[in-house]
């Protein structure tokens, strides 16, 4: 009995590698129409983010050259010019030291401390590299987000970036804007989104919940499982007048299953199954 039933599945098995080797020799014109798919013109991959995001102004901390003391010139929240005077600090021996802005901006002598806040008062005494103010340049702004839920092409400066501000109420015409953001990669490593036009109201916000709108670089839509690595590169089977040969492309973007690449052109017809064809050369992005 034992005897039977090992020999049905070795005739079982013999069978599979028979009809496997059939598609894969005599079957190719069967797969090539049931497992493939003319390709569109060039699209973006489009995908949201929302989440929460720290809000960092652009701005210049501005210290004390020197020791005395000070007598703060302007008032919090005062626009200044460039060159503008925005402080004196008195030295013991009477000597005048004047601070001068050193771009145009807002003026916030409110300086944010480990626990608490604290504002200079005229005649306190300070120190070289004491904080005096902070000047923010109001026409930029910076989001502090994880780079993961970006994605590829944003790390790579290739994505285009759209945010608006998450309202808990949707009533309102204006709360549907969206702004433009560049993705911007820091010397320490950290990530942020950086924004030219905002509403000005976010500067005196900490954090924001907000909605972010990627759209990646343009190229040939295709399922990404229909890309496979040979041959050292990676590559699509396009299917022409004599049978599926391997092309190599360039892959910009890839999410939700489907990959944007190049190398490709609209109307060209091509695998979307290529491991029914490939032997062990070729694996697909998923390393099969």
């Amino acid at each position: 009995m034992a005897t039977r039933f090992s020999g049905r599945i070795g005739l079982w098995l013999l069978s599979l590698f028979l009809i496997l080797g059939a598609l894969r020799w005599v079957g190719v014109p069967i797969v090539c129409r049931l497992f493939s798919m003319e390709v569109k013109g060039p699209v973006r991959l489009e995908r949201e983010w929302q989440g929460e995001v720290l809000v960092i102004p652009e701005e210049k901390l501005i210290t004390a050259p020197v020791s005395g003391r000070i007598t703060v010139l302007v008032q919090d929240g005062q626009w200044v010019a460039p060159g503008t005077i925005l402080a004196e600090i008195v030295s013991s021996t009477g000597e005048i030291e004047v601070v001068y802005s050193p771009s145009g901006g807002i003026a916030a002598l409110e300086m944010k401390e480990k626990t608490r806040r604290r504002q200079l008062a005229d005649g306190e005494a300070v120190l070289p590299g004491d904080r005096i103010l902070r000047i923010i340049r109001p026409n930029f702004l910076y989001l502090e987000i994880d780079p993961v839920a970006l994605g590829k092409a944003a790390l790579e400066n290739s994505v285009k970036l759209q945010v608006r501000e998450i309202y808990l109420d949707d009533s309102g015409s204006g709360r549907e804007l969206w702004y433009s953001a560049e993705f911007i990669s820091q010397e320490n490593g950290g990530h942020k989104l950086r924004l030219a036009e905002f509403p000005l109201d976010w500067l005196r916000r900490e954090t924001l919940l907000v909605r972010v709108r990627m759209e990646g670089p343009m190229g040939i839509r295709v399922p990404a499982r229909a890309i496979v690595t040979g041959q050292g590169q990676e590559g699509i089977f396009v299917v022409g007048p004599g049978g599926p040969e391997f092309r190599s492309v360039e892959v910009l973007d890839e999410a939700g299953g489907d990959a944007v690449v190049r190398g490709l052109e609209a109307g060209e017809k091509i695998l979307t199954r290529p491991g029914f064809l490939t032997s062990g050369e070729f694996s697909n992005r998923n390393g099969h």
